[in-house]
């Protein structure tokens, strides 16, 4: 149902753009292209005298470009939707679109319906039938014109009588009637409506007026932004996009131009993880985690997160390595957590560069340092577990030269990054060290943080 009410809206939203661009809607790319590049010039602002003339032109020339965009790629894409609609393959022959076109001509004729209503949804449903019928036909009889003469016989007088008849059999016929136009029309209107809703549920919350009333609602979009939503939902719908689908469920996620609906966003982060999209791979993966807009399931969810993270998405590398650690959705293997961390860690990731210092010391290896290193690391990008670390193996002088100054450094930093368990540790080391020390260290934080407010 939703799916119908969405070609119906698309349907109505690419009529309106036809006749603001005066064309038909099943207007070539080039027709539509050549169609704007003369209105472009028509409504030139410097071409007017007045303001007033002048903002007039400006706000029809939005109103262009707009219906351009939406012709444009409705053109581009128009023999892929229309087989789609139809039911055929983009190389079915003109016969074999014929055959076709009566049979739905049959299966969607008003008479066969009771009330109005349905039957005003079945003359909408033949009028989109009718324009893909009229897409394909055309570009199959190009194809059938293309074609050497000499493959061709001419036909005689009776064949032609013959094929005279049988085009006029086969040929459509079916147009809705005169006295069904009121109903037509206000049937179109009531759909249009029903399918805003049903797709876009929630959009009446983005106009002004509404959002002033409303605190904590998302506020008005601006028309480019509203253009970019739309043109996200219509580019969604190709299969191939995955980016756009991608971009369609963090807008559903985030409710950013779209109602939130975690069920949305789970449903188009799967379609774009199907194409190979790491980060919608790593999305599906925290949704199906969390239980958020689907069925919680820790296996599939492993399961897409390896998929990112093979591809070199970060964030699901950590994860896998915590689901390794910990047999969360996989079986527990140690080795298989350190490898991902690694991974992790060598792209920069502090969290994993402090779990590889965690498992080098907790081996027992004997080699410390190498510990030290990954803590100084994770420790430089403001870890704050890593900053204590770090600050302890400095005090000790355990893997690393003793060094009290940065010592105090790395603990003061720790402390202020949330780390309750360094005031000890400071208090112990105010008593060792001197005056001169402690003010050296203290211009020791107050020029990281300067780096880390300029980085």
């Amino acid at each position: 149902m939703a799916e119908k009410l969405r070609v119906i809206l698309e349907r109505a939203e690419r009529e309106h753009s036809a006749k603001v661009l005066g064309v038909a809607p099943t207007a070539s790319l080039e027709q539509v292209k050549e169609r704007f590049r003369f209105l472009t010039q028509a409504y030139q602002p410097g071409k007017f005298s007045t303001d007033e003339q002048r903002r007039a032109a400006e706000q029809e020339f939005e109103r262009i470009s707009r219906a351009y965009l939406l012709l444009s790629k409705a053109a581009a894409g128009g023999k892929h939707q229309a087989a789609k609609l139809m039911g055929v393959s983009l190389s079915a022959t003109a016969r074999e679109l014929k055959e076709r076109f009566r049979f739905l001509s049959h299966a969607f004729h008003p008479d066969k319906f009771q009330t109005q209503v349905q039957r005003a949804a079945a003359e909408q449903e033949f009028k989109a039938i009718k324009e893909a019928y009229d897409v394909l036909s055309k570009e199959a009889q190009d194809s059938a014109d293309a074609e050497p003469t000499a493959t061709r016989s001419s036909p005689s007088k009776e064949d032609g009588s013959r094929a005279a008849e049988r085009s006029r059999e086969s040929a459509p016929s079916h147009t809705p009637s005169e006295n069904r136009s009121r109903w037509e029309r206000m049937a179109r209107v009531g759909l249009i409506l029903v399918a805003m809703l049903g797709l876009l549920g929630g959009v009446w919350q983005f106009w002004p007026q509404k959002a002033a009333r409303s605190p904590g609602k998302p506020a008005a979009l601006h028309p480019e932004a509203w253009r970019k939503v739309m043109s996200d939902l219509e580019a969604a719908t190709h299969l191939e996009n995955g980016r756009s689908q991608l971009r369609l469920g963090l807008r559903y996620r985030d409710g950013d131009g779209l109602p939130k609906d975690f069920k949305e966003a789970a449903k188009w982060f799967r379609e774009a993880a199907s194409q190979g999209i790491a980060l919608a791979q790593f999305e599906l993966g925290e949704a199906l985690s969390a239980g958020r807009g689907v069925a919680a399931d820790p296996k599939e969810a492993a399961q897409w997160h390896r998929k990112a993270a093979e591809q070199g998405e970060v964030r699901s590398q950590v994860i896998l390595g915590y689901n390794y650690e910990q047999g969360i959705g996989v079986e527990k293997n140690p080795e298989e957590s350190l490898r991902w961390w690694l991974k992790a860690a060598y792209h920069g990731n502090a969290e994993a560069q402090h779990r590889v210092a965690l498992h080098y010391l907790n081996l027992g290896s004997g080699n410390p340092d190498v510990s030290i290193e990954w803590w100084r690391k994770a420790a430089e990008q403001g870890h704050s577990e890593a900053q204590q670390r770090f600050a302890a193996a400095l005090e000790s002088g355990d893997g690393t030269p003793k060094n009290l100054v940065e010592s105090y450094k790395w603990y003061s930093l720790a402390q202020a990054g949330g780390n309750g368990g360094c005031e000890a540790a400071l208090s112990r080391l105010r008593a060792l060290m001197t005056p001169e020390q402690l003010a050296a260290s203290q211009r020791l934080v107050m020029e990281w943080r300067r780096k880390g407010d300029g980085r």
